[in-house]
């Protein structure tokens, strides 16, 4: 009788063992999960702080690349310097964002590299070796376009808060009830 009990209690503690077990690796799982979605909140919020200066900073930009183009060739270093303003902007945002999430922010970045590494002498033609380089005078046409881009990115980025701020608050709410 007692060895009976004895072989009960460790075939008790052997199933409750392998339940232990079960737990641990189904707590080690959740836990993964919900580290990652609060590491996924965390850039969120991170972006949703800093994204109102961006904002503000590509919309300054915005203005003064329209200001400075009304005198496209008296002010083209002065356009260029903010070109190369509005690029850090614009790579900032990179390093915050996926690349999916916002359309305009690559073909801009490109845009306006383009222009930073084009010469500022509007006058003259570019000599073969700065042809083979693809520099070539800055043209009014190119700013015009970038400045678009510029309004074009503001816009999806403008929209892409309001979005993450739904997100986040949605999620947060939802974390919350876990």
């Amino acid at each position: 009788m007692w060895e009976t009990f004895k072989q009960f209690i460790h075939d008790i503690s052997d199933w409750l063992e392998a339940l232990g077990f079960i737990a641990g690796i189904v707590t080690v799982i959740k836990v993964f999960f919900i580290n990652s979605d609060v590491k996924k909140l965390q850039e969120k919020h991170l972006f949703q702080v800093r994204v109102n200066d961006h904002l503000n900073d590509l919309k300054n930009s915005s203005k003064n690349i329209s200001n400075l183009i009304t005198d496209f060739k008296g002010n083209i270093k002065e356009i260029k310097l903010e070109v190369s303003n509005c690029i850090e902007h614009c790579r900032s945002l990179r390093k915050k964002i996926h690349r999916d999430e916002l359309k305009n922010l690559e073909p801009l970045i490109k845009s306006m590299t383009k222009i930073k590494d084009n010469k500022i002498d509007i006058n003259t033609l570019p000599n073969l070796f700065e042809r083979l380089l693809g520099r070539k005078p800055i043209k009014q046409e190119e700013i015009d376009t970038i400045y678009t881009q510029i309004t074009s990115l503001i816009t999806e980025l403008e929209h892409h808060n309001k979005d993450l701020k739904k997100s986040i608050k949605w999620e947060a709410t939802n974390f919350h009830n876990l």
